[in-house]
């Protein structure tokens, strides 16, 4: 535990600061001092604070950025008795109770609903690697590397931005009409790669980055799971208890080491266990399995639930051609209206009608024809 008690006692809520009239920090954290901050003890007590209030009473005196994910409402209220932990423990235990979480892309805190924000920071893995295994891509692979500050003001539009942050990356972007017209609170990202940054702000209206070649990318739609790999010496006497330690994690041989996949959190974590010094676990069982679920459709193409269910975050997978070839068209259509039912009732209900199969997995539910 770094820097303990490094703000002191912070009485949130109950401190009459409005997050939205502070003025912005002259310089917010980055690189060693902004990990020094967020992993530093704080006390603090919340008394029904609304989220965009706390979030800046916890990070504004730290000059620790900070975004609220848009489907997220600002005014919900955060309620705790007085905790002292790092900001990093404090912030997720205190988001339980909304379904939201946090993930940290570049040097800035990043608040989401618990399930999407799981696959965050893998997702900006991950296009940063498709990236740099593209032919031609070396010459603009320092610039795309260098971090950079993006900053807003109130009423900013997130697909100006996009295209902001994609003049700096060199890159000719399309599906940006994939993004509805809306209009933004003042924010900022500290200490990203323009991917990186493009990565954030798509990712809340369930589209990531893929990269076409060095030069062009486009904007598709987010399809769960999303996974990363490493190769890593693993021991043959830790080889049964890494699996048993990170259940979550695929293992596949690699000559005298082994090919890990999964979220890049876990994988860190893993890496951490091998060295025998373990981070504190930050993971947490999938929630979406054990949660209650509400889906409407009405007349609706069942490729197109699907892909509404996707946007909302449910980590659901199907190969689209090969539905289709299986006969579900435009003309195959969903009428469905549950209320608080599980995963797996939800999935049954969508697929039963059409003879279809489904897998259910702690990363979440593949639906196929066979």
């Amino acid at each position: 535990m770094v820097a303990k008690g490094i703000w002191g006692l912070i009485c949130l809520g109950l401190i009459a600061i409005v997050a939205e009239a502070a003025e912005r920090p002259a310089t917010l954290l980055r690189g060693p001092q902004f990990h020094r901050v967020w992993d530093s003890s704080i006390k603090a007590k919340l008394d029904r604070t609304p989220l965009r209030v706390a979030m800046g009473q916890l990070c504004g005196p730290a000059k620790i950025a900070f975004i609220l994910d848009r489907r997220l409402d600002p005014e919900t209220p955060l309620a705790c008795e007085l905790v002292e932990a790092p900001l990093s423990s404090f912030l997720p235990q205190i988001l339980e109770p909304i379904e939201a979480s946090t993930a940290v892309v570049g040097n800035t805190i990043i608040v989401g609903p618990r399930e999407p924000i799981r696959w965050l920071r893998t997702l900006a893995v991950v296009q940063r690697a498709e990236m740099l295994a593209l032919p031609g891509v070396g010459p603009l692979a320092a610039g795309r590397a260098r971090t950079m500050d993006l900053h807003w003001d109130d009423l900013a539009e997130p697909a100006r931005l996009i295209e902001e942050l994609s003049q700096k990356g060199q890159v000719r972007l399309t599906g940006l009409e994939q993004i509805p017209y809306d209009q933004w609170g003042r924010g900022d990202l500290i200490g990203v790669t323009p991917g990186e940054g493009i990565t954030v702000i798509a990712w809340q209206y369930g589209l990531r980055l893929k990269w076409d070649t060095a030069t062009t990318a486009q904007l598709v739609p987010i399809e769960l799971p999303i996974t990363t790999a490493k190769v890593l010496p693993v021991p043959t006497a830790k080889r049964e208890p890494a699996r048993t330690e990170f259940p979550d994690l695929k293992w596949e041989p690699a000559g005298a080491s082994w090919r890990v996949v999964g979220r890049i959190e876990e994988i860190e974590e893993l890496e951490q266990w091998l060295k025998g010094t373990p981070a504190p676990r930050k993971t947490t069982k999938a929630p979406w399995s054990s949660k209650r679920y509400t889906f409407k459709v009405v007349d609706t193409p069942v490729l197109t639930g699907l892909k509404g269910l996707q946007s909302q975050g449910f980590p659901l997978t199907f190969d689209e051609a090969a539905l289709t070839q299986a006969g579900i068209t435009a003309t195959s259509k969903l009428d469905l209206d549950v209320n608080a039912v599980t995963a797996e009732e939800l999935v049954r209900q969508i697929c039963q009608p059409f003879k279809l199969q489904y897998r259910m997995t702690e990363s979440g539910v593949t639906i196929s024809a066979e």
